[in-house]
C-alpha cells in the first residue's frame, strides 16, 4: 500500500477519482499512471478490469460486503449519508475508501478523510472489489543463507563451514629434454667419532 491523493480530473465523478485513489494504493502504482476514464464508476470498473488483467490480476466483486472479513486490501464502496439526500446522482452519493485488516477497517478513504479508523462493520457499504491475481499457483521462495552459529553437542560453537572445491597444490616438476645434463651431488659424509686420548684406568 502507498500513500494517494484525490485525483483533480473533473470529467470523470469523485466516486471514479476516490476509487482509483484507493485502487492506485492497493497496486503500488502512481495514480497518475492509472487508466482513469471520463465516466461513472460502473463504466470505469470495466476499464479497469482490462488494464488489471494485463498485469495478471483481476477486480472481484464482494457479494456480502457488510459481513465480509478478510486480513488483505479490499476497496468499499460507502453511502455518503451526509450527502446523499441532496445528491444529484448515484456517484455522489457514494465514497469510496480501502479497508483492510481483521477486523477490517478504513485505512484510506480519500473523499471523506472521516470515515478513517471506522470499522467497516458500521457502515453502509454498497459494494465493495477485491484486487486478486489470476495465477493463484503458490511458487516456492528461496530459502536465505543462515549465517547463524550452531552449536554442536560437544565443544565450542562453529560456524556454517563453505562449500567449496579443495584443489591441491602441485609442486612443479622441471621436464628434462634431450640435451639436459643432470649432475648427482654425492652426499656429505657422516662425521666420525674423536679417538681416545688413552685407556680408562691407566696413569
Amino acid at each position: 500500500m502507498i500513500d494517494t491523493e484525490l485525483p483533480s480530473a473533473p470529467p470523470a465523478s469523485a466516486l471514479t477519482r476516490g476509487f482509483a485513489a484507493c485502487l492506485a494504493s492497493v497496486t503500488e502504482v502512481p495514480v497518475t499512471e492509472l487508466p482513469l476514464p471520463d465516466t461513472e464508476l460502473k463504466q470505469a470498473l470495466g476499464a479497469w478490469r482490462t488494464w488489471l488483467a494485463e498485469h495478471g490480476s483481476g477486480l472481484v466483486p464482494i457479494a456480502d460486503p457488510t459481513r465480509f472479513q478478510w486480513a488483505g486490501w479490499w476497496i468499499a464502496v460507502v453511502e455518503h449519508q451526509g450527502v446523499a439526500e441532496t445528491a444529484a446522482s448515484q456517484d455522489e452519493a457514494e465514497v469510496a475508501a480501502l479497508a483492510f485488516g481483521t477486523p477490517s477497517g478504513i485505512v484510506l478513504s480519500p473523499q471523506t478523510p472521516t470515515l478513517l479508523g471506522c470499522a467497516t462493520a458500521d457502515l453502509p457499504i454498497i459494494a465493495a472489489y477485491a484486487v486478486a491475481s489470476l495465477d493463484p499457483v503458490l511458487r516456492p521462495v528461496p530459502a536465505p543463507a543462515s549465517s547463524e552459529m550452531r552449536v554442536p553437542s560437544k565443544g565450542w560453537p562453529s560456524r556454517p563451514r563453505p562449500k567449496y572445491r579443495c584443489s591441491c597444490w602441485t609442486p612443479h616438476r622441471p621436464t628434462l629434454g634431450a640435451d639436459s645434463t643432470v649432475t648427482a651431488t654425492p652426499p656429505a659424509p657422516a662425521p666420525s667419532a674423536p679417538e681416545p686420548t688413552g685407556a680408562p684406568g691407566t696413569t
